[in-house]
């Protein structure tokens, strides 16, 4: 069971190669566009940075969907209905937490480019945003 939603509900089957290459790369590209054109996530869901709640979330849809509150035995086979709520609830979950890694990097780059600026040290570093 954990394969399938691993795989995306079996839409993605497939184990990207590492390190990653073009290929790789536009694949996993596209992935992320789809996502972000097709899934809704409100602002709110966005920015949720609680941990607590967050695996609270994760549970509460592993036990409704995953194992439909524990109606789904080992050895029953997964419908088509159940494959389609699965891509559903997939790609929510995911888009839900790139935004929120998002929510998490922007935060940190916010506060180390606030220290090297308050420090008086100017960082000649790669990463430095702009904007």
């Amino acid at each position: 069971l954990h394969n399938v939603w691993d795989s995306i509900c079996t839409r993605y089957k497939q184990d990207l190669p590492r390190p990653m290459n073009s290929t790789t790369t536009r694949i996993i590209n596209d992935l992320a566009d789809t996502f972000q054109k097709n899934v809704k996530v409100s602002p709110a869901m966005r920015t949720m940075v609680n941990a607590t709640i967050m695996a609270q979330e994760g549970f509460a849809d592993a036990v409704q969907y995953g194992y439909l509150n524990n109606r789904l035995k080992s050895g029953d086979t997964l419908n088509a209905e159940y494959l389609n709520n699965c891509w559903r609830v997939a790609s929510y979950r995911i888009t839900e937490a790139g935004y929120r890694l998002a929510t998490h990097l922007n935060y940190l780059f916010k506060y180390k480019i606030l220290a090297v600026q308050g420090s008086g040290v100017v960082s000649n570093e790669k990463n430095n945003i702009s904007g």
